[in-house]
């Protein structure tokens, strides 16, 4: 299984880690929809932790208002959907990190020395960066959506 749609309810404390073994680890409260191709988490809490196997294709990740973590994933491509004020934490970056959202901001904390170049699409979006851009990076930050920010550092 290498696509993952996950919905967070409410404003959480979000941790994604990478497992070894291929294997999935989810909250017991959550559910699950797994068509064997993907798969559908939707879970609610202050603190939630699922482990992935550490390299996947994709990832889609619904939240509001919330702190992400991103540990000991290899990914091709992430897509946060957001809204209101988010912090995104990885330790790795994979090909592409898409943040979608409307009239939000979200601080994107990066590891040091990470390769990437920026896109900005949609309407009236800003991006800062602290970090040195590589326009010739594979690596691919990009905010799409209306009015939003996206803090780099």
């Amino acid at each position: 299984m290498k696509d993952f749609d996950i919905k967070v309810k409410g404003n959480s404390n979000v941790t994604l880690f990478g497992t070894e073994d291929n294997t999935i680890v989810i909250p017991a409260d959550c559910s699950i929809d797994n068509s064997g191709r993907s798969c559908d988490i939707k879970v609610e809490g202050a603190e939630v932790r699922i482990g992935v196997p550490a390299s996947i294709a994709h990832i889609e990740l619904t939240i509001a208002d919330s702190e992400v973590k991103l540990h000991g994933i290899s990914f091709d491509h992430i897509e946060i959907d957001a809204s209101g004020s988010i912090t995104v934490n990885t330790d790795t970056l994979g090909r592409k990190l898409d943040i979608n959202m409307s009239n939000g901001q979200a601080d994107l904390e990066l590891p040091k020395n990470a390769s990437f170049k920026t896109r900005n699409e949609g309407k009236n979006n800003t991006i800062n960066t602290e970090l040195k851009e590589d326009v010739s990076s594979i690596n691919v930050i990009e905010i799409n959506g209306k009015n939003s920010v996206l803090n780099i550092r």
